[in-house]
């Protein structure tokens, strides 16, 4: 008979640990399912962020032509200076969001639209030190004809990389009229670029237009701080014997 009772508590601690020790990773998984969401939760908020474009600042009123920063020119890279540095890359560079999106390579790495009824949406890695200041990013696009329609969408982003939400670090509308090239560049404002926990990359989407605007190149230049004078002096001091 004791031995029965022995089985019958036995099966009962089992079973206590087992619900214990079950719930709360159940609720776990729950809470993460509720924070994620489903894929159509999460494609309809990222469609709803492409579709709001109208509080994007537009290039149309500004120079066709980049300004040169006078810190660089100066020689700022100099051992004690902040040290420059710059991320280019040109429009072919872009791998597409949806695989089957049709698109055409232009000449000089510009990047065009190849048939009308639908934006081509475009991502572009951004790898930077970790810590780096940003300080411009400059653009350079193309127009085939005289008005074209629509504009080129141009934004840095970013998202943590634990996470699967993006946020928009800064974007700009790309939309001069004139036939040609055309040049632009938005301030930073010394963004601090945290590659420790986030992800960057550029988004470009091209208008519907078949072959009228064409991306063809961002270049982010952005400035990190030098190593202390002192352990470059004396780098015994730091390495040890």
């Amino acid at each position: 008979m004791k031995n029965k009772q022995y089985i019958v508590l036995s099966f009962l601690l089992i079973a206590f640990v087992v619900i214990t020790s079950y719930t709360p990773k159940t609720a776990q998984a729950e809470v993460m399912r509720q924070k994620q969401g489903d894929s159509e939760v999460f494609h309809n908020q990222w469609q709803d962020q492409r579709n709001d474009r109208s509080n994007v600042p537009s290039d149309i009123d500004s120079p066709d032509y980049f300004e040169e920063d006078p810190s660089k020119l100066e020689g700022n890279n100099q051992i004690y200076r902040e040290q420059w540095g710059f991320f280019n890359a040109t429009g072919t560079a872009g791998m597409p969001i949806q695989p089957d999106s049709r698109y055409s390579g232009w000449f000089n790495g510009c990047m065009g639209s190849s048939n009308n009824g639908e934006e081509k949406v475009f991502h572009i890695p951004v790898n930077v030190p970790d810590g780096a200041k940003g300080s411009f990013m400059h653009l350079t696009y193309y127009n085939e004809a005289e008005g074209p329609g629509g504009f080129i969408y141009v934004a840095l982003k970013r998202k943590r990389y634990d996470s699967i939400y993006q946020e928009e670090v800064t974007s700009i509308r790309l939309e001069k009229h004139a036939q040609g090239g055309h040049y632009t560049s938005m301030s930073l404002g010394n963004h601090t670029f945290d590659t420790n926990y986030y992800l960057y990359w550029i988004e470009f989407e091209l208008p519907m237009q078949t072959g009228l605007r064409y991306f063809c190149g961002v270049q982010i230049s952005y400035t990190t701080t030098p190593p202390p004078l002192f352990p470059l002096a004396f780098p015994g001091v730091m390495t040890g014997p």
